[in-house]
């Protein structure tokens, strides 16, 4: 992943492409539960990285930028969150259902694709 978007980019493509990347977190753990936990973190941590260029650009359209800062810091949140839990000894159910939620609190509207 590179640090630098296209000129023609205007950051919705990278927000897309970050909300795959925490659909692909949400359906580990569908599927597989605390087993997924690895899994579902790791796709949630490509998608925290894969916003931080949109959302520390200038020339990006600002209603997309605070978009991107916002889910940045929602996702990175939840990803402490679920570390202070696992240092507390909580168990696995609970850090799944909190990274769950985070993957709820990322969902694209459908309006939210027609309108692009």
């Amino acid at each position: 992943m590179t640090d630098s978007l296209d000129e023609h980019v205007d950051g919705r493509e990278v927000l897309l492409a970050a909300a795959a990347d925490v659909d692909r977190a949400r359906r580990q753990l569908d599927l597989h539960g605390d087993a997924g936990l690895a899994t579902a973190r790791a796709c949630l941590r490509v998608a925290v990285a894969r916003l931080r260029p949109v959302a520390t650009r200038v020339d990006v359209r600002r209603e997309v930028r605070r978009s991107a800062q916002r889910c940045r810091s929602t996702l990175s949140s939840h990803l402490l969150a679920a570390e202070n839990l696992e240092a507390a000894g909580v168990g696995p159910a609970a850090v799944a259902s909190l990274l769950r939620r985070a993957t709820d609190a990322f969902e694209v509207e459908p309006s939210e694709h027609a309108t692009a």
